[in-house]
C-alpha cells in the first residue's frame, strides 16, 4: 500500500485550500473545535487538509495573514507545539534546517480514530508535499554534496527523517522521538558511502531502538537486556561488526517495516499516541495541564549526521546541548556538553558516558558562543536549552527549549534579570513607583516553591574527612543543587516503600528510565529523595526533571570500583545494603558512604536581602496569581486590612482559638462558612457568668435557633505561660425547640442546674454543664471566651451521622499549584492525617476504613483564582461497582478494541506489574486477578482517567464527586484570596476543612449534597502558639 501511495503521489490531484486562502480564525477556532469534539466530517477535513501539514515557510505566511490581526506565530504555540514554535524563530537565521509541522489538529483527529497506522490519501498528499519541500531545501543547503542530493524513499540516495514530538509545553523524556526514518537494508549501504560505515550502521541501530520504543513501547533497558541475552555479552556499539549483529537481531525481534513510507506513517502515529502514554499523562498530572485542551504536534526534519565520517571530508562531526547559563550555579555563560561523532540523543537521553563528553574545539565553541549570545539568549526570559549538531564542519540547531535551572541557579538568574530590567527602565519617577515595579518583578519571577527549594550543604571538614576515610564512592555531574542524606535503594519499589515510611532515600541505578515513577516520587517527596545514575549527563531528560522539581541528583558517576548487584551497592570490597546510609552533594557531584553533617545553604548578602523582600510580599501558594498592577497582593478581603485588624483581635480575645476564629470571620464570606462567633465571658470569683454577659450569649443562641440552626457553645481556653494544653474541649448543642424551653435550658446550662436538664430532653453535651467546664482550671488555664456556632440542620444529629462528610485540602508545595486532600464520608470531624474516625458523642477512636476514603487533587490554571483546570479523585473500594470493574478488567486483558485512555491504562498496569513482581518477559500475559489488583491500586491513587473512572464507580459516589467538583469550582474565587491572606498573615501552611451532608445509602436516590460549607482552617492555632 505505502509504496503504491508514494509512487503515485503526483496523481492525487484533488484541490484543497491553501493556507493563504482560508480564514485563519475559522481554522483556529471553529475548525479546531470540530476536530477536538469529533464532530467534523471527512469532507470538511479534506477541504482544510492543508492545515494538517505546514512547512516553516507556510507558517510564516499564516502568521502574517490579515485575518489574524495582531496574532503572531508565538501565539500559535498551542496549535504548532513548543518545539516547532521555538525552531521557527531561528529558521530565518539560517541555523535551522527547513522542517514541517503536523499540528495538534491532526493529533486530535487521530486520537478520535484510535491512532491508526494508515492515513487517508488526502493526508498523505499533504505530508508528501512537505517532504518534497524539505528535499528542495536540502538541495540548496550548505550540507556537503553527497548529503544534499537525497530523496525520501530512494534507497540509492536516501533522505532520512527525524520525527519528533512538539507538545505545547516542556515534558522532558515523556514524549517519543523516532530518528533516521527511511533507513532499511538497502538504504544503509548507500548511507555507508555518504557518512562512513560505522555512522551508517549506528543510524540503523538508532532507528531500530527509537522505533521499538515509540511503536512497540519497549524501554532502552529491555532492548539492552534482549541484545545481551542474544549475543551472550554486552555489545560494543562502537565496533562495526557488533553494530551489524545487533541490527540483525533487532530486525528479527519485532516486525520492522522495510518500506520508508510505512516507517513514517507508523512513526507519526506513535508520536501522537505517546501523548496518551503513561509518562505523558503522569507529566501533565504533575503540572496540572488538562488533557482535553491540548495535544502534541509532530515535527518532521531532515536527519543531520553528528556521527558522519565521510571519506571525502576530514571535518569534525558531533552533537550536543548548549545552555545560556550554568544550570547548577546560575552563572551567565555558555554551558555545553559535546559528544563527537554521535547523534544528538546520545547526550539528552542520558546514554552518554563521562568519557564521551569532550571539550568542543575552539573554532566551534566561538561560533556557538556568538550564536547563543546574539540570537539564542533572548529567546526565553530566563534560560535557553538548545540541541545542536555539527555535520562535517557545519553547525545546526535542531531543538529549542526553555532551560530547567536548579532552584539556586534560578534565584541567581532571576535577581540578575531584575537588576538588568530596572537599569534599562531608568525610571525618572518617584522611588515608591520603582519599588512597586521591583515588587511586581519579584512576585512574578520568584515563586514560593523556588524559595522552598533552596537546599543546604555539607561542611568542607566533613567532606574532607570522608575522602580521607575512602568513603567517596563516585564523582559525576551534579544536578539540582543542595545535599541529601538518605537510605540506599536500587529500584523504585524499594524507594517508594522507604519514602512512604518517612525515610529519606538515595536511589542508585545504572540508568534512570522509569520517568513516570521519577516524576511521581520527585514531586511528592523531593525534599527526601535523591537520584544517582551511573550513566547520563547534566543535559539529559532525567536531569531536566530533577532540576525542574528542585531535587538532588548526580548523573554519569559510574566507575570501575562501583557496581550494583541485586539490591546491594558494591564499592571495592565494601557492600552497602538496602537501607544503609549514603550522602549526596549535587553541588559538586559527589556521593559518599555514610552520613555527613548538613548545614544551611548561605546565599550572597544581596541575594539573601532580596529573598527576604520577596517573602514579605507573601509566599503562600494560594496567593500566586493574585498580584495587582502595582505588584502588591490583591485579596477579596484586603490583606493590609487583615494585618491591621489582627492586633485589635489579639487585644480583644485572649485565647488562640477565639483569635483564630475572629480572623476566619474577617476573611471569609459568611455565606460559605459554618459561622462561629467568639464571645467574651465575664466570670465571677464564684465561677458564675455575669448576668448581662449571659443574656447577650443567650440572645445569640436563641436568634440562631429561630433561624433553624443547631447552635453549639464551644470552650476556648486561654493558656498562660508554657502550661500543657488540656486534652478535653467541652461543648454543648442546642437543637431548635420552643423558645421558652430553650431559654430555660440555656440558663440551666450556665448555672449547672441538672434538675432542669433532667426534666427536659437534655441537649447533647461533652464534659457536662458549664460549672463542670471550670473544674480543674487554675491560674495557668482560664476560660475567658466561648465560641457560638451556627450549624446547618443535621450537622450535630447522631441519627444523621452516617450522612456527614468532611474534606481537608492543602496547597501542595510542588512545581505547579496543586491542592491535595482527602474526603472522609460518614464522619463529622477531620482527622485526615491520622485516618481516624472519632465518635463525637463517645470520644472513642477507631481506625478509619481506607475503603471509604476518597482522595482529591485539584490541578489549577496558571492564574488559578480564575478556576480549577482539573480535579482527580482516588476512590476506596467501597465506591466501586465490581461488576463494571470485572468487565473492564476482561477488556483490558483481551487488549482488543481499547480506547486511547484504556490503552494508556493497560500500559501503566503492565509497567507496574513488571516493577512490582520483577518481571522481564514482555510476552507473559498478566492474569485478570493481577490486572484487577493493580487497577484498584491506581483507582485509590487517583491515577485512572476520569472517563474510565466514571464507568466503574457506584451511582451515588458518582453523583457525590460530580457535585463536590461543582461546589469547589463555584467557591474557588472566594476561597483562594481568603486562605492566601491568612497564610501570609500567619506565615504558615493551612488546611481548609469543609463539611457537608450527603445520603450515601439509596442507590436510586438522585438527590445531591444537602449542604456544603467551609468549616475552618487547621493550623492557625499551632502557628499562633509558635509565636
Amino acid at each position: 500500500m505505502f509504496e503504491k501511495v508514494w509512487k503515485n503521489k503526483h496523481k492525487m490531484t484533488k484541490e484543497t485550500m491553501s493556507p493563504s486562502a482560508f480564514s485563519i480564525q475559522r481554522a483556529l477556532e471553529g475548525f479546531r473545535q470540530e476536530i477536538i469534539t469529533g464532530t467534523i466530517s471527512t469532507e470538511t477535513l479534506e477541504q482544510f487538509s492543508a492545515l494538517l501539514a505546514l512547512s516553516y515557510d507556510q507558517i510564516f505566511q499564516v502568521a502574517e495573514h490579515p485575518s489574524l490581526g495582531d496574532l503572531n506565530f508565538h501565539e500559535l504555540k498551542k496549535f504548532l507545539g513548543g518545539k516547532g514554535e521555538g525552531l521557527l524563530d531561528l529558521y530565518k537565521e539560517g541555523v535551522v534546517p527547513l522542517g514541517a509541522i503536523l499540528p495538534d489538529l491532526l493529533g486530535f483527529y487521530l486520537q478520535k480514530n484510535n491512532y491508526p497506522d494508515y492515513f487517508p490519501d488526502f493526508l498523505w498528499k499533504e505530508i508528501i508535499t512537505q517532504i518534497e519541500k524539505i528535499e528542495t531545501w536540502n538541495k540548496q543547503s550548505r550540507r556537503f554534496e553527497k548529503l544534499s542530493q537525497v530523496e525520501f524513499a530512494n534507497n540509492q540516495k536516501p533522505l532520512l527523517l527525524a520525527v519528533r514530538s512538539g507538545a505545547p509545553f516542556s515534558m522532558p523524556g515523556a514524549m517519543n522521538t523516532v530518528l533516521n526514518v527511511g533507513i532499511n537494508n538497502e538504504a544503509v549501504k548507500a548511507l555507508e558511502k555518504m557518512i562512513g560505515p560505522v555512522g551508517a550502521w549506528e543510524c540503523y541501530y538508532n532507528f531500530l531502538t527509537s522505533y521499538l520504543q515509540a511503536v512497540f513501547n519497549l524501554s532502552q533497558l529491555e532492548i539492552d537486556e534482549y541484545l545481551s541475552d542474544q549475543l551472550g555479552k554486552k555489545p560494543n556499539l562502537s565496533e562495526l561488526n557488533d553494530l551489524k549483529k545487533v541490527v540483525v537481531i533487532l530486525k528479527s525481534w519485532q516486525k520492522i517495516p522495510e518500506d520508508p513510507a510505512e516507517q513514517l506513517s507508523k512513526s507519526i502515529s506513535a508520536i501522537y499516541r505517546s501523548w496518551d502514554s503513561r509518562a505523558a499523562i503522569a507529566n501533565r498530572r504533575e503540572h496540572g495541564w488538562p488533557d482535553e485542551e491540548f495535544h502534541t504536534g509532530v515535527n518532521l526534519l531532515p536527519m543531520l549526521y553528528g556521527n558522519a565520517r565521510p571519506e571525502s571530508s576530514t571535518e569534525l562531526s558531533g552533537s550536543g546541548v548548549v545552555y545560556t547559563h550554568n544550570m547548577l550555579t546560575g552563572k551567565e555563560d555558555v554551558n555545553l556538553a559535546f559528544a563527537p561523532y554521535s547523534q544528538g540523543f546520545t547526550v539528552v537521553s542520558g546514554e552518554a558516558k563521562k568519557d564521551q563528553i569532550v571539550r568542543l574545539p575552539e573554532i566551534f565553541y566561538k561560533q556557538l558562543r556568538e550564536l547563543v549570545e546574539e540570537k539564542l539568549a533572548g529567546h526565553y526570559l530566563l534560560t535557553g536549552d538548545f540541541e545542536f549538531v555539527i555535520e562535517a564542519g557545519q553547525l545546526w540547531i535542531v531543538q529549542v527549549r526553555e532551560g530547567k535551572p536548579s532552584p539556586t541557579a534560578k534565584i541567581k538568574i532571576v535577581l540578575a534579570l531584575i537588576d538588568r530590567i530596572l537599569q534599562l527602565a531608568s525610571f525618572q519617577s518617584p522611588a515608591d513607583l520603582n519599588q512597586r515595579f521591583e515588587n511586581k518583578l519579584l512576585r512574578k519571577l520568584i515563586k514560593p516553591q523556588d524559595i522552598d527549594a533552596l537546599k543546604s550543604t555539607f561542611t568542607q571538614k566533613e567532606e574532607r574527612r570522608a575522602i580521607q576515610e575512602d568513603r567517596l564512592l563516585a564523582q559525576g555531574h551534579g544536578i539540582g543543587g543542595g545535599v541529601l542524606v538518605g537510605k540506599l535503594a536500587t529500584n523504585f519499589t524499594d524507594a517508594a516503600t522507604l519514602l512512604e515510611d518517612g525515610d529519606s532515600v538515595i536511589l542508585v541505578q545504572e540508568l534512570i528510565e522509569n520517568e513516570v515513577e521519577l516524576l511521581r516520587l520527585m514531586g511528592e517527596f523531593n525534599r527526601r529523595f535523591a537520584i544517582v545514575s551511573f550513566r547520563g549527563t547534566a543535559q539529559s531528560h532525567v536531569a531536566s526533571i530533577i532540576n525542574a522539581q528542585g531535587g538532588v541528583g548526580v548523573m554519569g558517576c559510574g566507575n570501575e570500583d562501583l557496581r550494583i548487584k541485586e539490591a546491594t551497592l558494591c564499592f571495592k570490597n565494601t557492600r552497602i545494603k538496602k537501607g544503609d546510609w549514603l550522602s549526596v552533594n549535587s553541588d559538586n557531584g559527589q556521593v559518599y558512604q555514610g552520613k555527613l553533617k548538613i548545614i544551611k545553604h548561605r546565599l550572597e548578602p544581596v541575594a539573601a536581602e532580596r529573598l527576604e523582600q520577596r517573602k514579605k510580599l507573601g509566599t503562600s501558594f494560594w496567593t500566586e496569581g493574585l498580584v495587582g498592577s502595582t505588584g502588591e497582593i490583591t485579596y477579596g478581603k484586603n490583606y493590609l486590612e487583615l494585618q491591621e485588624k489582627r492586633p485589635l483581635i489579639k487585644r480583644t480575645f485572649s485565647s488562640i482559638k477565639a483569635q483564630s476564629q475572629a480572623l476566619i470571620n474577617e476573611v471569609f464570606p459568611k455565606e460559605i462558612i459554618t459561622l462561629y462567633r467568639p464571645m467574651k465571658l465575664n466570670i465571677s470569683k464564684e465561677g458564675e457568668v455575669e448576668r448581662t454577659n449571659q443574656a447577650k450569649i443567650k440572645e445569640k443562641i436563641l436568634a440562631g435557633l429561630r433561624e433553624g440552626y443547631q447552635v453549639t457553645i464551644r470552650s476556648a481556653f486561654t493558656y498562660h505561660g508554657d502550661q500543657t494544653r488540656l486534652g478535653n474541649n467541652p461543648w454543648i448543642l442546642f437543637d431548635p425547640r420552643a423558645e421558652q424551653e430553650s431559654a430555660v435550658l440555656i440558663d440551666a446550662f450556665f448555672t449547672g442546674d441538672k434538675t432542669v436538664f433532667d426534666q427536659h430532653q437534655a441537649p447533647t453535651s461533652k464534659y457536662g454543664l458549664f460549672p463542670d467546664w471550670l473544674k480543674g482550671l487554675h491560674e495557668s488555664v482560664t476560660l475567658e471566651e466561648v465560641l457560638i456556632g451556627f450549624n446547618r440542620p443535621g450537622k450535630m444529629s447522631q441519627e444523621l451521622a452516617q450522612e456527614h462528610f468532611v474534606i481537608g485540602l492543602q496547597m501542595s508545595r510542588e512545581k505547579e499549584p496543586v491542592v491535595r486532600g482527602s474526603i472522609l464520608p460518614e464522619v463529622a470531624h477531620l482527622r485526615t492525617l491520622e485516618n481516624l474516625e472519632i465518635n463525637q458523642y463517645s470520644g472513642e477512636e477507631t481506625a478509619y476504613p481506607k475503603e471509604k476514603i476518597i482522595s482529591i487533587a485539584l490541578f489549577l490554571k496558571k492564574n488559578f483564582p480564575d478556576g480549577i483546570s482539573r480535579i482527580n479523585f482516588g476512590l476506596g473500594t467501597d465506591h466501586l461497582d465490581f461488576q463494571r470493574v470485572t468487565d473492564l478488567v476482561a477488556k483490558l486483558a483481551s487488549e482488543k478494541n481499547l480506547s486511547a485512555y484504556e490503552r494508556a491504562l493497560y500500559q501503566e498496569i503492565n509497567s507496574r506489574y513488571k516493577t512490582k513482581f520483577q518481571k522481564t518477559d514482555r510476552t507473559e500475559k498478566i492474569s485478570q486477578a493481577i490486572i484487577q489488583e493493580i487497577l484498584i491500586e491506581l483507582v485509590e491513587q487517583g491515577q485512572v482517567p476520569r472517563l474510565i473512572l466514571n464507568e466503574i464507580i457506584v451511582s451515588r459516589s458518582l453523583i457525590f464527586i460530580k457535585e463536590i467538583e461543582q461546589r469547589l469550582r463555584s467557591y474557588w474565587s472566594e476561597i483562594v484570596p481568603a486562605v492566601g491572606a491568612m497564610e501570609n498573615v500567619l506565615n504558615t501552611n493551612l488546611t481548609v476543612e469543609f463539611q457537608g451532608r450527603f445520603s450515601w445509602q439509596d442507590p436510586a436516590d438522585q438527590a445531591g449534597i444537602a449542604w456544603f460549607l467551609v468549616y475552618g482552617l487547621k493550623g492557625i492555632e499551632e502557628a499562633e502558639e509558635r509565636k
